[in-house]
């Protein structure tokens, strides 16, 4: 299935599949060359953003005010603007499926998860839904460990396009970089026929604290629409459901 029908499918999910719940809303985190001089988290942001505008979704844009410049697809005129220093928020999420990109998974944007969950704690009884794009998320070199079978080839696919480029950048964060949809597809080659271990793998070292919500929660972990798999099963089916998709 073409990804950019996938995401519509998955918009259209906040507003019909779940209609008792108050639509999809969408996170942007830090997404500014002050972090990401090379934007390689940028070929999944503009997608996502036109189908939020057409839907009329809302979309919070997390920005640090000093360095407001650096941000390319900050829009203050039409979406709600929040200062964040690390990626944190405060401003109560009502909706019960969130679209996240823009950050450094495992960092900065790891911080926006946290507070989501610190959110939804108060939630009893809802299907919950974070949807994480991952061509419009990015990761370093930092997250890779020596024993990845994928070890080095991560790291000589990145050094031989970028080591150059990074020379030239004005980068607060100068480590290598890649989209975590780039990441995932070189994972992918290591590992067997249709299977998903390598990924479920390596998605599982930076999950959202789901602890912190209420025990009967039984979460889910999606990988396109081919893939999911429980990884707690709290109530099982016939109790609330928070879903982890990585699209």
């Amino acid at each position: 299935m073409n990804k950019q029908l996938l995401i519509m499918m998955t918009f259209l999910m906040g507003l019909t599949g779940w209609a008792k719940e108050p639509k999809s809303v969408v996170i942007l985190t830090h997404a500014s060359t002050e972090f990401d001089a090379y934007i390689e988290s940028r070929t999944g942001i503009p997608s996502i953003l036109k189908i939020a505008k057409k839907l009329k979704l809302p979309v919070f844009h997390l920005y640090k005010k000093e360095t407001a410049e650096t941000y390319p697809f900050l829009n203050c005129k039409k979406n709600h603007c929040l200062e964040s220093s690390a990626g944190e928020f405060s401003v109560p999420i009502t909706s019960n499926h969130v679209i996240v990109m823009g950050g450094h998974w495992g960092q900065c944007l790891d911080i926006t998860l946290d507070s989501l969950m610190n959110i939804w704690s108060q939630k009893q009884g809802e299907n919950l839904k974070i949807t994480l794009i991952t061509d419009g998320i990015y990761v370093s070199n930092l997250i890779i460990r020596h024993n990845d079978p994928y070890h080095t080839e991560f790291n000589s696919d990145i050094l031989a396009q970028a080591n150059e480029v990074m020379k030239t950048l004005d980068d607060a964060e100068p480590y290598l970089k890649m989209s975590l949809d780039q990441l995932l597809r070189i994972i992918e080659k290591y590992e067997e026929p249709s299977s998903y271990q390598l990924r479920v793998q390596f998605l599982r070292r930076k999950l959202p604290r789901y602890l912190r919500l209420s025990s009967e929660y039984r979460v889910v972990l999606k990988i396109g629409p081919e893939y999911s798999e429980i990884i707690k099963t709290g109530l099982g089916e016939n109790g609330p459901t928070l879903t982890l998709e990585y699209l």
